[in-house]
């Protein structure tokens, strides 16, 4: 289930109620309305694209809310120039390499997710070399898990 910042913003596009998990990204939840009112003054030309795992008060300051491909699609389709990433800083070289010209500033400063820099390249050949770690789950759970995915796919 989504945590309650992806929560909100789906029940807000979705006009549906969820069942919410009240964690959230500490990444994304990092994100104030306040750093978002910062860069724009600072860069009043540079659009706003952010994750919908940020707090909703810096969704609803947005030009785009857009997952990770999303944003990828949205700078390149842009004529704009200037952007303001309201996700993890990693983020900014991707969009830099393939958007030569166009500039890019993260949200807020230093905003590394120690979490996803543990993914690393050796780590993903290794996993697809000995098809593991193997995460073992009952069939009971697998049924259930696997009614809801079908639910939620046959809803797009």
């Amino acid at each position: 289930m989504p945590d309650k910042n992806l929560a909100a913003y789906t029940e807000k596009v979705s006009g549906r109620k969820l069942i919410v998990w009240p964690g959230y990204c500490p990444i994304h939840d990092r994100i104030t309305s306040q750093d978002i009112l910062r860069q724009k003054e600072a860069h009043p030309n540079a659009r706003v694209l952010v994750h919908p795992e940020c707090r909703p008060e810096v969704t609803a300051l947005a030009d785009a809310v857009v997952s990770t491909g999303g944003m990828c699609r949205y700078v390149a389709a842009s004529e704009d120039k200037e952007f303001i990433i309201g996700t993890e800083e990693g983020m900014l070289y991707r969009l830099s390499k393939d958007n030569p010209g166009k500039k890019f500033y993260a949200a807020t400063d230093n905003f590394v997710c120690v979490d996803m820099k543990k993914i690393t390249l050796d780590k993903v050949f290794a996993a697809l070399d000995t098809e593991g770690p193997q995460v073992e789950v009952p069939e009971e759970i697998i049924k259930k898990a696997q009614t809801s995915i079908e639910r939620m796919l046959s809803l797009s």
